[in-house]
């Protein structure tokens, strides 16, 4: 099942209803996503984050997602689109 989360940051909350999925995939390098990870993780729900690159990812993201966490510019070639 693909499940898309939106969250709203400037609005200042996120709903989940975490029995409706079966893995999700955050898209950020913003630290204040890490507890959500963290929960994720312990629920076995975290299937990836992924996060823009390495300079601007957030520390506290990085040491959140830890194995999970990938960057972007590793996925351009499964990612980018090219002409034949």
């Amino acid at each position: 099942m693909l499940y898309f989360l939106v969250i709203l940051k400037e609005k200042n909350f996120a709903y989940i209803d975490i029995s409706e999925y079966d893995q999700a995939i955050i898209i950020s390098s913003d630290g204040d996503f890490y507890s959500l990870i963290s929960h994720l993780i312990s629920e076995n729900k975290l299937r990836a984050v992924i996060a823009t690159d390495e300079h601007n990812c957030s520390s506290l993201l990085k040491n959140s997602a830890k194995s999970k966490l990938t960057y972007i510019h590793d996925l351009r070639k499964k990612l980018e689109y090219t002409l034949s």
